[in-house]
C-alpha cells in the first residue's frame, strides 16, 4: 500500500483489459460490488484499475470487529482524517463523541459519516476488501447498506466479497447506482491465462488449453498451478480440476517444501491480523522474516505488502491461507503454548500503545488479569468515545466473580446499560461507589456519585435522595488533596450535579452555577461533549427560571453544535428545552415542529430516557392550543408509563396534566378533583420539591377560579416562598399576580397592589409574553388594576406582549368593572392612567391623500356614506391640509365656512366635527371621549399615536433619501427614493380639483414628487442603471409632459448607448409637443444636444 489506507501493492499483477473496459463503461455508477470465490484476484483487479486513476483512494481490509459500528466508524473517520492530512491524534469535526450512552448509536454513526462524505472536498474512492465478514444482521453491515444506498454523485464505492451480500441490491439496479462483477466475470479467460504465464520458465511450452481447464480460470488456482511448476516443471501431475477446495491440498504441497523454521514462522506470524515484523521478533524464533515474506508476496503466494509511512512494512495474509496457517499451530503447538503465543502479542500490543489489539490477543489467550488491568486504565477512554459495545463484550468473557469484586468493571459494565438500566443501575452504581471509597479511589468515586446522581433523575427518585448524593458529591469535591486532577471526572460530575439540583431538588441557581463550572473545566480539557451537555443543562434551567433572554442566548449559542450530522443525542435533549422554552413563551407553532423533530430524533436514536418528558411537553403544548382530547391521551400515556416504570411520579404528572386541561375549560370541579389526585402522587416527602410546589400553584390557581380563596392562598403562598428561593421568576410572576386577585376580591387593596405590582414588574423586566396559569382574562384585570391605580406603572411596555387587541371588548368591559369598584374621589386619576391602555385598543387609522382620498381603520377602508355629508370630509381634509397638529379651529372654519359668521361658523364647526368624529370613532366610551381627533383649548390635532398620514411619510422618505444621498450612501438613498415615488400614486387631494385652499400644496407636493423622479433617476445613471434610469425619465414624461430635462436626458442615455434613431425620435417628440400644445420651441440646449449626437 502506498500509506495505511492506500490499495495493497500488488507483484507481477496482470493487467486485464477486458474487465477494465467493464469498469470504464459502468464509471459513472457509484457502488461496484466484486463478488468472487476466495483467491479469483479481486483485490489485484481492483486495486491495477484504481492504480490508474489517480483519484485519492481509501482502501480497507474488513475483518469481524467491523460489524461493531463504533469501530468501523473509527476506522473510517480516521482514514478520511489520514486522507485529509489531519495527524493521528487530530480529532477533526467528523463527529465527537458521546456522554449520554444513546441507546442506538448506529443512527448517530451513520448521520454522522454520510454527512461526512456529503461534505468532503475532494471525490473518493473507497474499497471495503473481504465485505464477507460482515453479518448481514450487524450494525457494521446496516452501517455500509445505508452508506451505499445514499447518493453522494462525486464518491465511489467497491465492494470486494466471496460472496453476495444482501444490500439493497434490487433498488440499486433500478436506480442505475450500482454495477456488479461475479465469479465468472472474474474467471481468467484462455488468452488471460496465457497472458499469465507468458516469459515465464524460461520459455518452456505449456499447454494453456489443459491449465485453464483444470483451473477453470481460476486466479487462486493459477497461482498455484505456477507454484507447482515452478517446482516440478511439469502439469502432468496436476489433478483434473484445481478448485478452492483444492487450497488445503496445494498449500501443504507448498507448505512442506519449506523449511521448518520458515514453516514456524509463518505457523506464527498467523496470529495477528496484520503482520509486523518488529512483533514477530519478539514471538518466534529469529528469522530474516522480511525475506521470507518478500519471496511469498513476489510468487502471488496470497499475500499482500502495506507499506505505512515512517512505520515501514506491514504483511496481510489472505484469509484461506491464513486460517491454512492458524489450522496448523494449532495441530502442532498445545493449547497453552498457543494462548502463550496470543499473551505476548497482547503484551507487545500494549506495550506498542494498541490497547485494543492488546485486549482481543489477551481475551483469546484467556489473560484474564492482563485485560482488567488495561480496561482500569483505559475503559473511562473508552467510555468517553462512546465504545460502549467493546466494554460490554470485553468485560462479558471475565470471569463473573472478578467482576463483581472490580468496581471498575462494575462501573464500566453498568454504563453498558446506562439508558435502559433503571434501578438496576442505582445498585450497581451504589456498589461500585462503596468498593471505590474502600480502595481510595478519588476519579472512581467521582464517576460513580455523578452517574448515581442522573441515574436517581432518570428514574425519578425523590429529591431527598438526589440531593444525598449531590452533598456527598459537594464533600468529596471538597476533601480532594489534589484539587487539579480528573478534570475530566470532576467536570462530569459538576454536571450532573446541576442537572440533578434542576431537574431533582428544584434549586436552580446552584444547578445553574454547577454547570458554569462544568462547562469552565470542559473548556480547560477541550472537551466538546462535556461543555455542550452541561450548556443544554443551564440552558434548562434558565428556562425553568424564566429567565428568558439568558436561555436564548445559551441557545443559540448550542444550535451549532447540535445541527444535523452532529451530537444527535444533545440534539434532541436541546429540543426538549426548546420546546419547554416555546411553551413558557408562547410560541405554540414552534413548539409543535420541534416536537415533531424530536420525536424523530427520539425513535431515531433510541433516546427513551427522554420519551416520557416528550409526552408531558406534548401534552402541555395540546392543552395550550385547545386540542384538550389528544392531552387527555397523552396523558393517559404517561400514566401507563408509570405502571410500566413501577413509579408513580409519571401517574402525578398525568393527573397534573389533566387538571390543567379542565382547567383551560372552565371545568374547575373536575378540576380540583385532579390536581388533589397530582398533589397526593407527588408528595413532597416522596418526590421532591420541585413538582410537588408546580402542583400546588396550579392547585391555588384552580381554586381561586372555583371561587375558594381561602383553599387557594393556601397552596400558594409556600409555593410562592419556594419559587422565590430557587429564582424561579415565571412562576413567581403568576403566583403574584393570582395572589394580588385574590387580595382585590377581598378588598385589601394595598396588598392586592403589591402584589400585582411585583407580578408585573418582573413580567415587564422578562419581557414574558405568556402565563401558562394566568389566563388572559385574570392578566387583563390585573394590568388595569396596576394601570387605573399606579400611575407611573410601565404599563405600555407590557402591552405588546399581552396580545390585548385579540379581544378588546374584554378589556374595555374589564376597565368599566374596575372603574366601577374605584372610589369617585380617585376616578378622575385612574381614567387618565388608564388612557393610554384604551388608546392601545384602538385599531390605527391610516389616511391616504396622494392618489383616491381614502380613510383606512385597521385594514378597512371607511365608506363616505358614513360621514353623514360632504363637510365632515372636507373638515378632515382641512386638517390634514394644515398639518393635523395644533390648528386653531378659526383655519379650519374659515376654510370651510369663508363667508358665515363666527357664530355661524362655531356652530357648523362643532356639528360636523362631531359627525367626523363619531364616524371615525362610532363605539367611544364616554368616560375616555373621542381619541382619533384631539381638541384642546381651540386647537384641533389628528393623535400621532393612532393616525398616520401617507403625504407624511412621503416627505419623511424624501427627506431620508436626500440625506443618504448627501453622505454618498447611494444605494440607500435609491431604495428610499423608490419607496417615496411609490407612496405617491396621484395627486394630492385628486378628487378636490377646484378647491383653492388645496390647490397650494398640491403643486408644492407634486413638485416634490417630480423632484424625487429626477434624483432617483439621476442615481440609476450614477449606478450605471441605464434601463431603469430611461424607465425612471420617461415617468417623469409621464407626469410632466413639458420637462425639457427629461427630454435632455433620454437623448444623452440613448444616444450614449447606441440608439441614435431613439435619441431622434425623442428630440422629435419634443419639437412636436412644445409647437403643438405650447406654440413655442424648447430651450436651444436640446437642440445643441441634437447636434452633438448627431454629429458622432
Amino acid at each position: 500500500m502506498t500509506g495505511p489506507y492506500g490499495p495493497p501493492h500488488i507483484a507481477d499483477a496482470i493487467r486485464r483489459p477486458r474487465l477494465f473496459s467493464l469498469l470504464d463503461q459502468y464509471a459513472h455508477r457509484q457502488n461496484f460490488f466484486i463478488t468472487g470465490q476466495a483467491a479469483q484476484g479481486k483485490s489485484t483487479l481492483v486495486a491495477s484499475y484504481l492504480k490508474e486513476s489517480g483519484k485519492k483512494i481509501l482502501w480497507y481490509h474488513l475483518c469481524p470487529d467491523d460489524n461493531d459500528d463504533v469501530k468501523l466508524f473509527d476506522r473510517l473517520a480516521s482514514g478520511i482524517r489520514y486522507l485529509s492530512g489531519a495527524g493521528p491524534g487530530d480529532s477533526g469535526e467528523f463527529l465527537p463523541v458521546t456522554t449520554l450512552g444513546a441507546e442506538k448509536g448506529l443512527l448517530r454513526y451513520i448521520e454522522g459519516l454520510t454527512l461526512t462524505f456529503k461534505d468532503l472536498p475532494f471525490p473518493l474512492i473507497m474499497v471495503l476488501d473481504d465485505a464477507e465478514c460482515l453479518d448481514e444482521s450487524s450494525a457494521g453491515f446496516e452501517m455500509i447498506n445505508t452508506l451505499l444506498n445514499t447518493r453522494f454523485y462525486r464518491h465511489k464505492f467497491f465492494i470486494l466479497s466471496r460472496t453476495i451480500l444482501p444490500f439493497r441490491l434490487p433498488r440499486l439496479k433500478t436506480e442505475h447506482h450500482g454495477f456488479f462483477l461475479k465469479n465468472e466475470d472474474l474467471s481468467f479467460t484462455l488468452d488471460e491465462t496465457e497472458a499469465f504465464f507468458q516469459g515465464k520458465y524460461g520459455g518452456k511450452a505449456l499447454d494453456i488449453e489443459r491449465i485453464h481447464k483444470i483451473t477453470d480460470g481460476w486466479a487462486g488456482g493459477l497461482i498455484l498451478v505456477s507454484e507447482s511448476l515452478r517446482r516440478s516443471g511439469g502439469v502432468s501431475n496436476l489433478p483434473e480440476r484445481v478448485s478452492s477446495e483444492a487450497f488445503d491440498y496445494f498449500s501443504r504441497e507448498i507448505y512442506k517444501t519449506l523449511s521448518e523454521p520458515i514453516r514456524e514462522f509463518l505457523r506464527i506470524t498467523a496470529v495477528p491480523d496484520i503482520i509486523d515484523l518488529d512483533m514477530v521478533a519478539h514471538i518466534s524464533e529469529p528469522v530474516d522474516g522480511l525475506a521470507v515474506l518478500t519471496g511469498l508476496e513476489k510468487r502471488n503466494l496470497f499475500i499482500q505488502r502495506i507499506e505505512i509511512p515512517g512505520l515501514g512494512s506491514r504483511f496481510k495474509y489472505h484469509n484461506l491461507f491464513r486460517d491454512f496457517l492458524l489450522q496448523d499451530l494449532r495441530r502442532t503447538l498445545p493449547p497453552e503454548e498457543v494462548n502463550a503465543l496470543y499473551h505476548k502479542a497482547g503484551r507487545i500490543s500494549w506495550e506498542k500503545k494498541d490497547p485494543e489489539a492488546a485486549l482481543n490477543y489477551f481475551m483469546k489467550a484467556g489473560a484474564f488479569p492482563d485485560m482488567i488491568r488495561i480496561l482500569r486504565i483505559k475503559g473511562a477512554d473508552y467510555m468517553i468515545q462512546g465504545k460502549m459495545s467493546g466494554l460490554e463484550r470485553w468485560i462479558s468473557c471475565l470471569p463473573d466473580q472478578l467482576v463483581r469484586d472490580d468496581p471498575w468493571l462494575i462501573f464500566f459494565l453498568t454504563m453498558t446499560r446506562r439508558i435502559r438500566g433503571g434501578k438496576k443501575n442505582i445498585r450497581d452504581f451504589q456498589r461500585a461507589l462503596t468498593l471505590f471509597e474502600e480502595m481510595g479511589d478519588i476519579r472512581g468515586i467521582l464517576l460513580a456519585l455523578g452517574y448515581l446522581i442522573e441515574a436517581a433523575v432518570f428514574i425519578r427518585e425523590p429529591s431527598s435522595v438526589i440531593l444525598k448524593w449531590i452533598q456527598k458529591a459537594e464533600g468529596c469535591l471538597e476533601a480532594m488533596p489534589e484539587k487539579e486532577r480528573f478534570t475530566w471526572a470532576r467536570g462530569l460530575l459538576w454536571q450532573q450535579m446541576g442537572l440533578g439540583y434542576m431537574a431533582g431538588d428544584g434549586n436552580i441557581p446552584k444547578g445553574v452555577s454547577a454547570c458554569r463550572n462544568a462547562v469552565l473545566l470542559g473548556t480547560k480539557i477541550n472537551n466538546p461533549d462535556l461543555v455542550l451537555h452541561a450548556s443544554i443543562t443551564m440552558a434548562f434551567g434558565h428556562v425553568q427560571a424564566g429567565d428568558f433572554a439568558r436561555a436564548r442566548r445559551l441557545l443559540i449559542k448550542i444550535q451549532g453544535m447540535t445541527s444535523e450530522g452532529r451530537h444527535p443525542e444533545f440534539r434532541a435533549l436541546k429540543n426538549i428545552v426548546d420546546i419547554d422554552f416555546a411553551l413558557k413563551s408562547g410560541r405554540f407553532d414552534d413548539a409543535g415542529a420541534l416536537l415533531v423533530k424530536s420525536e424523530q430524533d427520539i425513535e431515531k436514536f433510541g433516546l427513551i430516557f427522554l420519551y416520557p418528558s416528550l409526552v408531558e411537553a406534548g401534552a402541555l403544548y395540546r392543552v395550550y392550543t385547545g386540542r384538550f382530547d389528544e392531552a387527555f391521551q397523552m396523558a393517559d400515556h404517561l400514566n401507563d408509563f408509570s405502571i410500566l416504570e413501577g413509579n408513580d411520579f409519571y401517574k402525578g404528572i398525568a393527573h397534573r396534566v389533566k387538571a390543567l386541561s379542565f382547567f383551560k375549560q372552565g371545568q374547575t370541579e373536575a378540576a380540583a378533583r385532579e390536581i388533589d389526585h397530582a398533589l397526593n402522587a407527588l408528595d413532597q416527602l416522596r418526590k421532591g420539591d420541585i413538582h410537588h410546589f408546580l402542583t400546588q400553584q396550579l392547585a391555588g390557581a384552580i381554586y381561586f377560579e372555583a371561587g375558594d380563596s381561602l383553599k387557594a392562598e393556601s397552596f400558594l403562598k409556600p409555593s410562592l416562598e419556594y419559587f422565590e428561593r430557587i429564582s424561579s421568576d415565571l412562576n413567581c410572576a403568576e403566583n403574584h399576580l393570582i395572589s394580588g386577585l385574590i387580595a382585590w376580591e377581598q378588598k385589601d387593596r394595598p396588598r392586592a397592589l403589591g402584589s400585582i405590582r411585583r407580578g408585573l414588574e418582573i413580567a415587564c423586566r422578562e419581557e414574558y409574553a405568556f402565563f401558562p396559569l394566568v389566563s388572559g382574562k385574570l392578566l387583563v384585570r390585573a394590568v388595569v388594576i396596576a394601570m387605573a391605580l399606579e400611575g407611573n406603572f410601565p404599563g405600555e411596555s407590557l402591552m405588546p406582549g399581552l396580545n390585548l387587541k385579540e379581544d378588546p371588548s374584554r378589556v374595555m368591559d374589564e376597565m368599566g368593572r374596575i372603574l366601577a369598584w374605584i372610589r369617585p374621589g380617585e376616578r378622575d386619576r385612574a381614567l387618565e392612567n388608564l388612557r393610554p391602555l384604551y388608546k392601545h385598543l384602538l385599531p390605527p387609522i391610516r389616511i391616504e391623500t396622494l392618489g383616491q382620498f381614502n380613510i383606512l381603520c385597521g385594514h378597512k377602508v371607511l365608506d363616505n356614506k358614513i360621514f353623514e355629508g360632504a363637510r365632515p370630509l372636507l373638515l378632515l381634509k382641512s386638517i390634514v391640509l394644515h398639518g393635523s397638529r395644533d390648528i386653531p379651529k378659526e383655519i379650519l372654519m374659515d376654510d370651510l365656512w369663508p363667508e358665515a359668521d363666527t357664530a355661524a361658523g362655531e356652530k357648523n364647526f362643532k356639528i360636523n366635527l362631531h359627525r367626523l368624529r363619531k364616524a371615525m370613532e362610532p363605539d367611544v366610551k364616554k368616560e375616555f371621549g373621542y381619541s382619533y381627533i384631539i381638541q384642546k383649548a381651540g386647537l384641533v390635532s389628528l393623535d400621532p399615536a393612532l393616525v398616520t398620514l401617507d403625504v407624511e411619510e412621503f416627505l419623511a422618505l424624501s427627506m431620508q433619501a436626500a440625506e443618504n444621498e448627501k453622505n454618498n450612501k447611494l444605494d440607500r438613498a435609491l431604495e428610499l427614493y423608490d419607496s417615496a415615488a411609490e407612496l405617491y400614486k396621484g395627486d394630492y387631494f385628486a378628487e378636490e380639483p377646484y378647491l383653492e385652499w388645496i390647490l397650494r400644496k398640491r403643486d408644492l407636493l407634486r413638485t416634490k414628487y417630480i423632484e424625487v423622479l429626477e434624483r432617483k433617476a439621476r442615481l440609476h445613471e450614477e449606478l450605471d442603471q441605464i434601463p431603469k434610469a430611461v424607465e425612471t425619465w420617461q415617468h417623469i414624461l409621464d407626469m410632466e409632459p413639458y420637462s425639457e430635462t427629461a427630454y435632455q436626458n433620454l437623448m444623452i442615455l440613448y444616444a450614449d448607448s447606441g440608439q441614435k434613431n431613439k435619441a431622434r425620435e425623442v428630440f422629435e417628440e419634443c419639437l412636436l409637443v412644445f409647437k403643438n400644445e405650447l406654440g413655442i420651441e424648447p430651450d436651444k440646449a436640446i437642440f445643441n444636444i441634437y447636434d452633438k449626437i448627431k454629429s458622432r
